[in-house]
């Protein structure tokens, strides 16, 4: 195990120089899931932040995918007020399929576990409509 986060930071900086611009071609596959994964677990602020932003435009897709729900709830949980403000509307707008779908749905209850009470009501708003 890497101990040493200027060491953890020097390896997500090698791997987004690999990945470039290609992230749905990982986002969507079990082991490039995994890899990006941990870049946001343990890249620095500015790291994860730049890729969430790159990333959730995917989220509402990614969550029902057998292999990439994780990944959709790894952005949620690390990703900042504003940046989860705007994953927020891009699931208010495919939240039928996500109730539909088994990993969709397990991807909703973390977020509602997870997320402020004004949150809630635009999901459950959302939702009674």
């Amino acid at each position: 195990m890497l101990k040493n986060d200027s060491k953890k930071e020097d390896i997500v900086k090698k791997i987004f120089s690999i990945i470039k611009e290609n992230y749905k071609e990982f986002v969507f596959k079990h082991d490039g899931g995994r890899i990006i994964q941990g870049c946001i677990k343990y890249g620095n602020t500015e790291q994860r932040a730049l890729l969430i932003n790159q990333l959730k435009d995917l989220v509402a897709d990614s969550a029902m995918k057998k292999y990439s729900i994780y990944l959709s709830i790894k952005i949620w949980k690390y990703a900042d007020p504003i940046q989860r403000e705007q994953i927020l509307k891009l699931v208010l707008k495919k939240l039928t399929f996500l109730i539909k779908s088994p990993s969709g749905e397990m991807f909703l209850n973390y977020m509602i576990s997870n997320c402020s009470s004004s949150q809630k009501e635009q999901l459950v708003d959302e939702y009674l409509k």
